[in-house]
């Protein structure tokens, strides 16, 4: 039997286009243990660092972030929705991503944002 082409496009973009068609399992499962070990490495580094929440401002948005980032990226993988609706949670989630790189690089809670306004 021949094999189907392989999908060039990533899972998010696949997701949209046909959402039953990339949800075998092993991806799905490995997205959980994906996002499961940031949100571990995150809290095991605010161990380390002893966090407190109002000492570093830009941490906690990163973290919050994160915490957004996953949940609209599983809602961008819900069948049940529509088209549109998963496109928005999947384009709100790399939104989320680019926040958390722009906050890492400038150590301030809007990220690059804060010179924009300012």
């Amino acid at each position: 039997l021949p094999l189907p082409p392989p999908n060039p496009a990533p899972r998010g973009h696949a997701a949209i286009i046909r959402p039953r068609a990339v949800q075998p399992r092993l991806p799905r499962r490995l997205s959980i243990l994906i996002d499961s070990g940031l949100l571990l490495a995150a809290i095991g580094l605010l161990v380390i660092l002893q966090f407190v929440p109002l000492s570093m401002p830009w941490m906690w948005s990163k973290l919050s972030l994160l915490v957004l980032y996953i949940g609209l990226g599983h809602q961008a993988f819900q069948s049940r929705h529509s088209a549109l609706a998963r496109f928005t949670f999947y384009v709100a989630a790399l939104l989320c991503f680019l926040m958390m790189v722009s906050v890492a690089q400038h150590h301030h809670p809007l990220g690059a944002l804060a010179r924009v306004l300012a």
